[in-house]
């Protein structure tokens, strides 16, 4: 009966251990890295932002794919910056 019981242990241990993996990220410092070796399609609007009634806020509005988790939010310094260049977009907490 130990013996069964050490293996059983032994399973949960073992499966644990190889459950555990990394996503792959390492650089989360803006949207350029995240994107890296991902297709992106330009201007495929999946996000809009409008002016709030609150002096300094903004609603935002995105339609996520189907699937779709671990939605971010990233922001730009500025508006005057190329739309494009996703080194200009960082990520922001909620």
């Amino acid at each position: 009966m130990e013996v069964n019981r050490l293996k059983y242990y032994y399973l949960i241990f073992v499966m644990s251990i190889l459950s555990c993996s990394e996503d792959g990220l390492t650089d989360l410092s803006s949207l350029d890295s995240i994107l890296d070796g991902e297709e992106v399609v330009i201007d495929n609007v999946i996000a809009c932002a409008a002016n709030a009634n609150i002096e300094g806020s903004v609603n935002v509005f995105f339609y996520p794919r189907d699937g779709a988790t671990n939605f971010q939010y990233f922001e730009t310094k500025t508006a005057n910056v190329d739309k494009n260049d996703f080194k200009n977009y960082t990520v922001k907490s909620p």
